[in-house]
């Protein structure tokens, strides 16, 4: 694939914990997002940078047994996650390959190819998806889930810690190859040839401190931490990491605020 890399946030144990909560968390979106597109029974479907295989699983369950599911990531230890996920729910209507979309065998003819977090972590992402679109069929769907990283994520009323962090993070995934793209992701796809298209933002809000949404955000300023330092974004002391999440439930019960997380980008096309 054009200017494929690595995904730049590794997969540690750690990360793999926080892509699990990010899941939980995101997947009312994808699943609104991908019914609404148009996803249905009977289709076949490619799941790009499928990671461990969350909107896979999705997918899988919205097309049903006649449809089918290919997710594909560069990842062999994340694919073999996937597989295991898939076996232990039973999932027969999902596959995994390790690969670099598109240079592989077999991977044309889909009716949709859809993707969440993938635009973000591509260093030309109009490359990318003129790439993918030669994998799927005039007429099918191109479905993109992605954040918009610079988007402020607030509390109300106002909690210092989560502005803090907001700031931090903010800054810290300016550093991420695809930002740009996915924070204008009309021009993204105008510029790759998608012209009948759709776009709308959807935005996680909560009330409970007990949420998961809390988990994540805290989560992801510690996997951040190493990118932010190495770009020179300061801020990963002031909030202090391992306490960051135990301090903001406190806060957050204290004050009776509520609080959200990114702005999350909703698109598709047709090809």
């Amino acid at each position: 694939m054009q200017g494929e890399r690595s995904y730049l946030l590794g997969y540690s144990e750690a990360e793999i914990r926080r892509l699990l909560c990010q899941a939980e968390m995101l997947r009312p979106i994808t699943e609104r997002l991908l019914k609404r597109a148009g996803l249905c029974e009977g289709m076949r479907v490619l799941d790009m940078g499928c990671g461990m295989g969350d909107v896979t699983l999705l997918a899988a369950a919205i097309v049903g047994p006649t449809g089918f599911v290919v997710g594909v990531d560069r990842s062999g230890e994340t694919i073999g996650l996937a597989r295991q996920r898939a076996s232990e729910r039973k999932v027969g209507n999902a596959g995994f390959e390790v690969a670099a979309l598109p240079d592989m065998e077999g991977l044309k003819d889909f009716d949709a190819v859809i993707g969440r977090y993938v635009l973000v972590h591509q260093p030309d992402p109009v490359a990318f998806l003129r790439d993918i679109l030669k994998c799927v069929k005039p007429g099918g769907l191109i479905v993109c889930h992605e954040a918009y990283p610079r988007f402020p994520i607030c509390s109300s009323p106002p909690l210092q810690i989560w502005q803090d962090v907001g700031e931090f993070l903010r800054k810290a995934a300016a550093h991420l190859p695809g930002v740009d793209a996915c924070e204008d992701i009309q021009q993204t796809f105008e510029q790759s040839g998608l012209r009948k298209r759709e776009i709308y933002y959807e935005i996680p809000v909560i009330q409970h401190p007990q949420s998961e949404l809390i988990e994540w955000v805290a989560s992801s300023a510690r996997t951040f931490a190493p990118l932010a330092e190495a770009n020179g974004v300061e801020g990963a002391a002031v909030l202090d990491l391992p306490t960051f999440e135990q301090r903001s439930r406190d806060a957050m019960r204290k004050a009776g605020s509520h609080l959200t997380a990114w702005l999350q980008v909703c698109a598709w096309a047709i090809i």
